[in-house]
């Protein structure tokens, strides 16, 4: 009968659901532990000039992989043993702005996936990885993603933006109180993002963004965030261009 059939396709289908989640979940690394432990070259971080007592900027670029990124304990410690070199060194203070490369923060969309995905060759067949194990968010955000060139890029970026935002904020923040520095976090690719009036990142559904965040030593963010106003070519397929919006003004002791 139509009620039998039915009954057996539903019950097929939530098979298949089922293996498929169990799959996804099968090799992720475990959310506490540190998968990867880098270091910092010893030309890595170095000192220009005369220190003045002003203020100063250190300028960092972590030599980071998709591993690096499986986890909130792995990213975060994977950004501060630059900050605990540059302490070392003594480049950090009140004073110091600290800042981080673009892009930096939009690879957390690879949190918590299977490690094989750590494994793939090159970007493309990451995100196509990363596609794999994320079908439903993947599919709802294409269907409805904004009038945007590249739906695949739109979708495959806004399925975990919100995710990949907070561990963003978490990792950063907590960075920024700790080592009691301005940290200009590089820039991360979100959806409609925004700051709230207690300094949180805040993400909705919408147009994607590439975003620069600058984190107080307070760990609450500065507003307004600096959304890129002229993206490459490449970006234009799938990220909207900002608006001319003043940069925020980084308060620092120096005028102490």
């Amino acid at each position: 009968s139509q009620m039998k059939l039915f009954l057996r396709i539903f019950l097929v289908l939530l098979l298949a659901i089922l293996l498929y989640n169990i799959w996804i979940l099968a090799g992720v690394p475990k959310q506490h532990t540190i998968v990867t432990r880098g270091s910092v070259p010893a030309d890595a971080i170095i000192s220009f000039g005369v220190d003045s007592a002003k203020g100063n900027i250190v300028g960092i670029q972590p030599q980071l992989t998709a591993l690096n990124y499986a986890n909130i304990p792995t990213f975060k410690e994977s950004i501060k043993i630059y900050l605990l070199e540059a302490r070392k060194k003594n480049l950090l203070n009140e004073k110091t702005v600290v800042v981080f490369p673009e892009y930096i923060g939009t690879w957390l969309v690879a949190y918590e996936q299977k490690e094989s995905l750590y494994q793939e060759p090159n970007i493309e067949a990451a995100m196509k990885a990363l596609v794999m194990t994320n079908i439903f968010k993947f599919t709802a955000e294409w269907l409805t993603a904004p009038d945007v060139k590249d739906k695949t890029k739109y979708a495959a970026l806004a399925m975990k933006g919100k995710q990949a935002g907070l561990i963003y904020q978490e990792v950063f923040s907590a960075l920024a109180q700790e080592f009691k520095v301005t940290i200009a976090a590089g820039s991360i690719v979100l959806p409609e993002p925004s700051v709230s009036a207690d300094g949180k990142l805040v993400i909705k559904k919408g147009p994607l963004y590439n975003t620069a965040v600058v984190f107080n030593p307070d760990g609450k963010i500065a507003s307004p965030l600096v959304k890129k106003i002229y993206p490459v070519n490449d970006e234009l397929s799938f990220t909207k261009s900002g608006e001319d919006t003043q940069i925020p003004v980084i308060n620092t002791p120096a005028g102490k």
